[in-house]
């Protein structure tokens, strides 16, 4: 008698094309259109952030700037109260630094200048009115 040969069945696995049905379709886009505006959001934060940046980055280069401006010139420009000095006999107004004292400015006086007599009547009336005329 002959024995009769069996077929055996062994499972495997195989790499091959698969087709999605349409639930699975369904699944697929909802999680691209989520990761497109994911996407886009991501993009659109990286501009404002990137903006912000820039404006960090210019704000710090102008400082920088002009810091170098005024250390390579030695100076800047501000406002310093000074103080003028009439002189009546010489007919001149000294303007003065209050902070070093130094002189910045001599100049004659113009005519209704050089009337001492209405400046000291303005002020004697200031003097009695509390400076309010």
């Amino acid at each position: 008698m002959t024995a009769e040969i069996q077929n055996r069945v062994v499972p495997t696995s195989e790499f091959l094309r698969y087709h999605f049905n349409e639930e699975e379709k369904k699944d697929l886009a909802q999680g691209m259109a989520q990761s497109v505006i994911k996407a886009r959001d991501l993009e659109e934060e990286k501009k404002a952030i990137t903006s912000q940046f820039a404006s960090q980055i210019n704000e710090a280069n102008a400082k920088a700037n002009s810091a170098a401006q005024k250390l390579e010139s030695g100076f800047e420009m501000r406002m310093i109260d000074c103080e003028e000095i009439w002189d009546f006999k010489t007919k001149t107004i000294a303007t003065t630094r209050l902070d070093t004292g130094e002189e910045i400015k001599e100049r004659t006086m113009n005519n209704r200048e050089c009337q001492q007599d209405m400046w000291e009547e303005k002020e004697s009336k200031e003097d009695a009115t509390g400076g309010q005329e």
